[in-house]
């Protein structure tokens, strides 16, 4: 069973693009349902709902430290909570993905493409999902090796793109969400 929540807030970069190549393995994460949790968005104060879809998050880069898995469509879920009766505005969902970094008793982050995004009205994790085919985790890797070559040159180009959220979810929270497939 797999989840994960998307978090967003100020962006911090994740290494130099020098240092990563595109990733070899074929381990998939897949998430069974959406991750969900709270936190202050901004200076403001004003609370935030973020969310990281379910779905088939593929490998996409490598560093020394881990493997970067790119998700599904525009993954990540902001929502701004306003202050009337717990209702959400300024929707927006964004291209996301996780990190998993090499040693076991280190959590997985959320990083996003701040340049890659979308406004949406409503619920931003049903349009997130809406948007996403439903495949099999087993589809969508046979899927991943054959579009390989036209995703490494498209993502080679967004290599600087992507930063980490300052806001992550509650340490090891979206570990026990993780499930891995080989």
């Amino acid at each position: 069973m797999l989840s994960a929540i998307l978090m967003a807030g100020c962006a911090t970069g994740i290494g130099g693009a020098e240092d990563r190549k595109i990733s070899t393995s074929m381990v998939l994460i897949v998430l069974d349902r959406p991750f969900v949790y709270y936190g202050t968005g901004d200076a403001t104060g004003q609370s935030s709902r973020y969310t990281l879809v379910k779905g088939t998050y593929q490998p996409l880069y490598e560093d020394a430290k881990g493997t970067y898995f790119i998700g599904p469509g525009h993954c990540l879920g902001i929502e701004a909570v306003s202050a009337d009766a717990g209702a959400f505005e300024k929707s927006k969902a964004h291209r996301c993905g996780i990190y998993v970094p090499s040693l076991s008793d280190s959590s997985p982050q959320v990083y996003y493409y701040p340049y890659q995004r979308i406004l949406v009205d409503g619920n931003i994790g049903q349009v997130a999902a809406n948007s996403i085919p439903n495949i099999s985790p087993i589809a969508a890797g046979l899927g991943a090796g054959i579009a390989e070559g036209i995703v490494a040159g498209i993502v080679a180009s967004q290599a600087a793109e992507f930063r980490l959220f300052e806001r992550q979810p509650p340490a090891g929270a979206l570990q026990k969400e993780i499930s891995y497939l080989r």
